[in-house]
């Protein structure tokens, strides 16, 4: 029998997208089947995609490693992402997938810094969670990181750090922890 790529017979088939290909059951001996099935064309670029590389990341200030930041996302894979960039940057990480949980995180770890998602799970959204740490006397510089499209504009909060969209670069958003850790501690010394 003569074979195709790899030793495999050969794919017979007038039409793209369909096919044959022969095959024998190798219990019974010379038992031949043939196996039909569509499948679909593979399309590849005909042009070089443009690749644009990540900004470098800075490194973590050495009077700023081992604070703590808490993270508040309802997305894991987001979870991971920034818990894994963090500790690599030399932060301690607390994690929180919710607004209750980020309460009980808030209370216990004591963050300098909250990277929470806008678009939490009802019943409270990152909004919410931020006026909830401020009820319990919890004033937290919040960076709010989310996959919603729009941004207040000019908001005038002061534990509101700035919005980054989960689209830019991360290292956009990691720049952004040195001057709200100092700021934290600025007013974690004058209360």
């Amino acid at each position: 029998m003569p074979s195709g790529a790899a030793g495999l017979p050969p794919v017979s088939g007038d039409e793209p997208g369909s096919g044959s290909l022969p095959a024998w059951a190798a219990l019974g001996g010379s038992t031949a089947y043939e196996v039909e099935w569509p499948f679909a064309p593979i399309y590849c670029a005909t042009r070089p995609l443009p690749f644009t590389p990540p900004k470098p990341i800075a490194p973590t200030p050495e009077d700023l490693r081992g604070s703590t930041i808490l993270v508040v996302d309802d997305e894991r894979a987001w979870r991971v992402i920034l818990e894994t960039d963090l500790r690599m940057l030399g932060y301690k990480v607390s994690m929180a997938e919710d607004a209750d949980q980020a309460l009980e995180k808030a209370k216990s770890d004591n963050p300098e810094v909250a990277i929470i998602d806008l678009m939490l799970p009802e019943p409270m959204d990152g909004w919410g969670l931020l006026n909830e740490l401020r009820a319990r006397g919890q004033k937290v510089p919040v960076i709010f990181y989310t996959a919603y499209p729009v941004f207040p504009s000019g908001t005038d909060d002061p534990d509101v750090v700035g919005y980054m969209s989960k689209a830019v670069d991360r290292a956009d958003l990691y720049a952004l922890l040195p001057p709200a850790i100092r700021r934290s501690r600025e007013r974690r010394a004058e209360s």
